[in-house]
């Protein structure tokens, strides 16, 4: 049903799609022409040298100075927490050896990161000055 609105507004917008009824979406999508104008070749300011702050190493600040005023101090954690029990409990994510897996490999990479993070970035560093 919403394939026929489409179509058909398709076919107002676009007269040169007359016919867009008895196309499939592929062929139209197909007809469409992108990246059609100029790029901008205006100079891109600079990435900043640190990241924002972040809570948990994951979260931005930004997100729990935003919900602060309604939800207080410990809003964003039981708004995480309860999201995560609501997918549970859904089955919506269903928990399985994969689980344990990914949680043990992401560990271990933090460990890694946290550990051996700055002695591997000057040896990369060093590398790209040579």
């Amino acid at each position: 049903m919403l394939s026929r609105v489409v179509f058909s507004a398709a076919a107002a917008a676009a007269p040169c799609l007359k016919n867009a009824a008895l196309l499939g979406p592929g062929v139209l999508q197909a007809t469409r022409i992108f990246h059609t104008g100029q790029p901008s070749l205006a100079p891109v300011p600079p990435l900043p040298e640190h990241g924002g702050k972040v809570r948990l190493g994951l979260i931005p600040e930004e997100f729990f100075q935003f919900l602060y005023p309604k939800t207080g101090v410990t809003g964003p954690y039981v708004l995480g927490t309860g999201l995560i029990l609501y997918f549970l409990s859904k089955e919506i994510y269903v928990i399985t050896a994969e689980t344990f897996s990914a949680i043990s490999t992401i560990g271990l990479l933090i460990y890694v990161a946290k550990k051996y993070g700055a002695s591997i970035g000057e040896f990369a560093d060093k590398l790209n000055e040579q």
